[in-house]
């Protein structure tokens, strides 16, 4: 579902109190990230940005929403994978169950139905967290070409979590790729209006985003047992 959703996310970071510091930043390749960032910032600018203000201008938030809530529905396959390897077997059926209630009476998860069904709240998890779980360290800030900002233990798990999106499986080819760019588009729309508002607060970009995503990452991967600075800020952005 993020496949550059960090680069819209890079034009709504500020540098908030009691996110990450620098001294509990591994970033060895700064140079390197720094002018990655950059790079990235400038192609969502020059494409990306463009192409999601005119979809957001054309089609209306009431069909945007249900646009989110069907690829909302399709996490569900790998969260409830992730969960599974995490060894969560309990939450990893109720994921399952969540996309059989929403694909159906959801009408393909158009709607967020099983949301309503005590038990059958939304998990977010990916393989970097199930990684996390099998102890693995998540090593040194890195910004992988127009994916975004990572770490080392982050970046293969791109890699597993695309091929657990069921998406990826459709033999119709140019329907595959139509829906996976409705969902990058999508998704870059969501974050249009926030952008000069938050860019505002940022006296460094760079930094501003490395320590907003480092401490989301950090809240995700302890399930929200950290303090929820990253998660407040992430939902103020939004409001």
């Amino acid at each position: 579902m993020c496949l550059l959703l960090a680069a819209a996310l890079g034009g709504c970071a500020t540098q908030p109190s009691g996110l990450t510091s620098d001294r509990e930043t591994s970033d060895p390749w700064e140079s390197y990230n720094r002018n990655m960032f950059a790079f990235n910032t400038e192609i969502d600018r020059a494409f990306l940005r463009p192409i999601s203000s005119g979809y957001a201008t054309v089609v209306p938030s009431f069909i945007r929403q249900r646009i989110t809530s069907f690829f909302a529905n399709i996490e569900d396959v790998p969260n409830a994978a992730n969960n599974a390897l995490q060894g969560n077997f309990k939450r990893s059926l109720s994921d399952l169950v969540r996309f059989l209630v929403n694909s159906t009476i959801g009408i393909l998860g158009l709607v967020d139905v099983a949301s309503k069904i005590d038990g059958l709240e939304k998990s977010d998890e990916d393989f970097g967290q199930t990684l996390a779980a099998w102890g693995v360290a998540s090593g040194p800030y890195f910004v992988i070409p127009l994916l975004g900002p990572s770490t080392v233990r982050d970046f293969p798990s791109r890699v597993v979590d695309g091929l657990m999106n069921p998406l990826v499986y459709l033999e119709d080819d140019g329907l595959r790729d139509r829906l996976l760019a409705l969902d990058i588009v999508n998704t870059r729309a969501e974050f249009i209006n926030v952008e000069e508002t938050v860019h505002s607060l940022s006296p460094d970009y760079y930094v501003a985003f490395r320590s907003f995503y480092l401490a989301r990452r950090k809240h995700l991967v302890n399930n929200g047992q950290v303090p929820a600075a990253a998660d407040d800020l992430y939902e103020e952005i939004l409001d």
